[in-house]
């Protein structure tokens, strides 16, 4: 039985150079009565989608309060309700990828209000924690340093307030003269299609990838990481400049199961000496030398899985952890394909086989 082993991996994705650091997606509250039902984004960067919605959860009751998004009925638990959370998202056009580097809130609550506050996102079914803060009883800005790379879809946030001392007590965001909610971060600007696969072969690593209408393009340069931050570069390809283009190279470096996983990425230089950096492709060894990747991701038809996957059962999850679709793939004993025509667009979930790893891609 093959296992779907990578932890994550983008075999079909954009070039992009990389921005300054700038604001993706802000909310300003200044003139909102406190207890609205909601608050579209007033600052979006050119590379999102206009208007993601700042929102509360079912678990809360929306009170008034000038300049804010005000809400009572938190939780006292010592752990956040899965109900009991103010909501914003970002929505990334189909050809861009985003990094967000910081998400920066301006907070305040009563006495008898949640003390404490935890930012969660989609990513994994809002399970994870990416960052916990105090509330605080005066209106302060709280920062969440976040280190998410190439994201592409939709990407939601919630921030869960809990440890109220009763249900009356409130927690708001804004009560400032300025940005409320703001999502920092970097865009890849989309410049050409390429596909980008990378596929352990034994103890060697095989990297494939396409560009087109390449221009005074003077070489790629192949890049590998073992925590995903720290790149060395391990080869160089010189470039064709033609209108289509197919590169190979294989890392013979490679040490496998030995290492854990490993990251690569393309830097194309430019003669003029601007670089554009590809998004990562994560491989991780096993014992039989192989892995599966999904390509393109994000894909509008089909999706392609690697490997002999021939009448191996899957099954797709939504974002929120439901069962969307299950079945057998059809493959060729090189590749198995999946039709996606049917799903709706956003970000979903794959597993392979009983007991693989479930792994993201996104329909567009």
């Amino acid at each position: 039985m093959k296992k779907l082993l990578l932890a994550a991996s983008l075999t079909a994705a954009f070039w992009g150079n990389i921005s300054a650091q700038i604001t993706l997606n802000a909310w300003n509250l200044n003139g909102q009565p406190g207890d609205q039902v909601s608050n579209a984004a007033t600052t979006t960067d050119g590379g999102l989608n206009a208007g993601g919605l700042l929102i509360r959860g079912a678990g809360i009751t929306a009170v008034a309060g000038v300049n804010t998004m005000n809400a009572r009925a938190w939780t006292s638990n010592t752990s956040p309700a899965p109900t009991d959370y103010y909501e914003f998202s970002i929505s990334m056009h189909s050809n861009i990828m985003v990094n967000v580097t910081n998400i920066a809130i301006v907070l305040d609550r009563d006495g008898s209000g949640p003390q404490t506050v935890q930012l969660r996102s989609s990513l994994d079914n809002f399970v994870g924690s990416l960052g916990v803060q105090t509330a605080p009883l005066t209106v302060s800005t709280k920062n969440f340093p976040l280190a998410l790379t190439g994201l592409t879809g939709v990407v939601t946030f919630r921030l869960y307030g809990y440890r109220a001392s009763n249900n009356t007590g409130t927690l708001r965001v804004g009560h400032i003269n300025g940005n409320d909610v703001t999502i920092t971060g970097t865009v890849a600007l989309p410049l050409r299609w390429v596909s980008f696969a990378a596929q352990a072969k034994n103890t060697e690593v095989q990297l494939s990838w396409r560009t087109a209408q390449e221009e005074n393009v003077d070489y790629f340069g192949i890049e590998r990481s073992l925590n995903g931050r720290d790149f060395t570069e391990i080869g160089r390809m010189p470039a064709y400049n033609r209108s289509e283009n197919s590169y190979d190279y294989m890392d013979n470096t490679w040490i496998g199961t030995k290492s854990g996983d490993s990251y690569y990425r393309i830097k194309e230089h430019d003669l003029d000496g601007t670089v554009y950096i590809s998004t990562l492709a994560i491989v991780k060894g096993k014992t039989d030398g192989t892995t599966e990747l999904i390509y393109p991701n994000p894909a509008s038809d089909h999706i392609f899985i690697s490997g002999n996957l021939e009448s191996e059962s899957y099954q797709v999850f939504s974002s929120n952890g439901k069962l969307v679709s299950e079945g057998k793939l059809e493959g060729n004993g090189k590749e198995a394909s999946l039709d996606v025509r049917n799903l709706p667009v956003g970000a979903y979930f794959i597993r392979i086989g009983d007991d693989g790893k479930a792994q993201r891609f996104v329909k567009k």
